[in-house]
């Protein structure tokens, strides 16, 4: 008798334990994680801009039409870097495989550690504690840094935060670069800074390491709860913004197409991943449960038998 209660028990957890992880980490809607491209863009170079102006404004059979000249720089706002950009035989934006750009992303927050400093650097450890909390990395994925350095961006000075021509953000070290390569998993990696890299490196490390085996960087990316955490017992403001959670979402980052480019601005987009629908648990998810049942029921019978 006792045996039964063990395997009933055990069935109980394992239905708790699968239902937590699928709606933990559900995400009720898209999440936007991009910055808006408009005259207060910031680019790489602190010369360039977003130039917009009015081609045609008319009336065709009484239908309002107007067309626009949008001119601006590859690498600015939210934007992919190819790995072309530091590989000269690395892939451009056109040749990146679409495939590759809709996978199932995962949000590695450091901001509490880094708590605004600007030098820090993103090392392998850090990448490790994460999968020892949420598990192992999914295969293919987008990994996401979060140095909680977005919230910045509406003030130039602050994000840019250059003194004497030289910009202090965080960024990945060499050995985070390497790490990530070796994982043979991560197709992409975002930041919410500038650059991968630490603002003030000259060698690049993370850039030259990630373009080499064709891994393309997402910078700029654009967390809206960035501040929630810190404000959300005092500003109710920020009670309702989205929360990107650890893993559980997937990602869809659609770089503009340019053929030969090394960049491009992206809208990157987090949607709940497969694993539910419309908040119900998915066919998949419902299968598993059957068959954990149909294998404790199979037990059961034995040790009662």
């Amino acid at each position: 008798m006792r045996g039964v209660t063990v395997w009933i028990f055990t069935f109980i957890s394992l239905i708790l334990n699968e239902s937590l992880a699928v709606y933990y980490y559900y995400i009720e809607h898209p999440i936007d994680l991009s910055h808006p491209i408009d005259e207060n863009t910031i680019f790489s170079d602190s010369s360039e801009t977003v130039r917009v102006s009015t081609l045609a404004k008319t009336k065709i059979y009484t239908q309002y039409i107007v067309y626009q000249e949008q001119c601006l720089p590859e690498h600015g706002s939210t934007h992919v870097d190819a790995p072309r950009h530091f590989n000269k035989n690395g892939w451009t934006i056109s040749d990146i495989p679409l495939y590759l750009l809709m996978v199932e992303g995962v949000h590695i927050d450091v901001s509490a550690e880094v708590n605004n400093n600007e030098n820090f650097i993103l090392q392998p450890h850090h990448l490790i504690n994460w999968e020892r909390k949420h598990g192992s990395l999914p295969n293919p994925c987008i990994m996401l840094i979060n140095f909680g350095w977005s919230w910045r961006y509406k003030q130039r000075v602050l994000y840019t935060n250059e003194r004497d021509g030289i910009r202090y953000f965080p960024g990945l070290s060499k050995e985070a670069a390497l790490w990530i390569v070796h994982t043979g998993k991560v197709v992409g990696i975002g930041v919410d800074t500038m650059s991968i890299d630490p603002g003030n490196s000259t060698s690049f490390d993370a850039h030259r390491i990630l373009s080499h085996f064709n891994i393309y960087s997402i910078e700029s990316i654009n967390y809206p709860n960035a501040k929630s955490k810190y404000q959300r017992k005092f500003d109710a403001r920020f009670e309702h913004i989205p929360t990107l959670p650890p893993r559980g979402f997937n990602l869809y980052v659609l770089p503009t197409n340019f053929i030969d480019g090394t960049g491009a601005p992206a809208r990157v987009v987090a949607t709940s991943n497969l694993h539910t629908c419309n908040g119900t648990p998915s066919i998949s998810y419902m299968f598993n449960i059957v068959l954990t049942m149909c294998i404790l029921f199979q037990k059961i019978i034995k040790t009662i038998v």
